[in-house]
């Protein structure tokens, strides 16, 4: 096992790759050659398969197009860098092995976090017990992240939990009618799961009540039965709603009649309406049944 942090404290090792980055990039265009020498291996996974393949493209692309943006400026110090790629499978166990492999048997010289977070946690143990540097820039929960040699390079700060969702409230409270009733969707996925806690918590914060809060397993490509429930409560909320105002509506009828002075000629022409028409009775009594909530 490789002592966590030895002689190498985390901040000469921020500085180090900062400043080997900027002295490459910063570097005028006629001073550039083309690298050369024994390439620096990158290596990393990326759910290439499985139910994180549809984001996980977007970061194989990026990564890419960094990499020949690099070599293009005459690489990493000098030499050329190769991306050392392998498909994790949306799989964390999957993950672990080949992260095992990056560093046994490919002899990668930097490691990058895979994509979200079970994957990240799982990849960052295999970093941990080799001592290697590991860069991610989608970890969804920052706080589990407890490697010292783990760097984020992730958008949303130390609490996504609050930041995302702030700045989706921030968007709906700028509109011309803000809404004041959301539903609440995740999958049970680690990183989205925490984010959607912390949409609910913040939402009623602020005052927007969540009329649903509803999770579904990762990899759910059947929507109906999901649909079918936000349905429902849509219905339920303006249910309540139709039933609370048929309610004040009543009782504001029955409160105007009792206050009404009542005279000779207001009950003749009630009794000539009740032979006029079939007799039904109006209640004013406050209903006794409520409206149906969600289990």
């Amino acid at each position: 096992m490789i002592d966590r942090m030895g002689a190498w404290p985390r901040r000469r090792v921020l500085a180090g790759m900062v400043g080997a980055t900027a002295a490459v990039l910063g570097a005028p265009a006629i001073l550039r050659a083309a690298p050369s020498g024994t390439p620096v291996k990158v290596g990393g996974t990326l759910s290439l398969t499985g139910f994180l393949a549809q984001t996980a493209v977007i970061h194989k692309i990026a990564s890419e197009i960094m990499v020949e943006e690099i070599n293009g400026r005459n690489g990493f110090l000098g030499r050329p860098v190769e991306y050392v790629l392998l498909d994790d499978q949306s799989k964390p166990d999957v993950a672990r092995s080949l992260y095992e492999k990056l560093i046994t048997v490919d002899k990668v010289d930097l490691v990058q976090g895979p994509y979200a977070t079970a994957p990240i946690l799982a990849a960052m143990g295999v970093a941990q017990r080799y001592g290697k540097v590991i860069i991610q820039s989608s970890m969804g929960i920052p706080k589990l992240q407890t490697y010292d040699r783990a760097f984020p390079a992730t958008p949303f700060g130390p609490e996504p939990d609050k930041t995302y969702p702030n700045v989706l409230l921030d968007m709906m409270a700028a509109m011309p009618t803000p809404p004041k009733t959301i539903v609440v969707l995740t999958s049970k996925f680690p990183s989205a799961q925490f984010m959607a806690q912390g949409m609910r918590d913040q939402a009623e914060k602020r005052g927007v009540k969540v009329l649903l809060y509803l999770e579904y397993e990762s990899g759910n490509r059947d929507f109906g039965a999901i649909a079918a429930r936000v349905k429902e409560a849509i219905l339920i909320s303006f249910g309540w709603a139709r039933w609370v105002w048929r309610a004040i509506r009543s009782w504001s009828r029955c409160a105007s009649s009792t206050t009404r002075p009542r005279t000779a000629s207001t009950s003749i022409r009630r009794r000539a309406r009740s032979h006029c028409r079939p007799t039904a009775t109006r209640s004013c009594a406050r209903p006794s049944s409520s409206p149906t909530s969600l289990s």
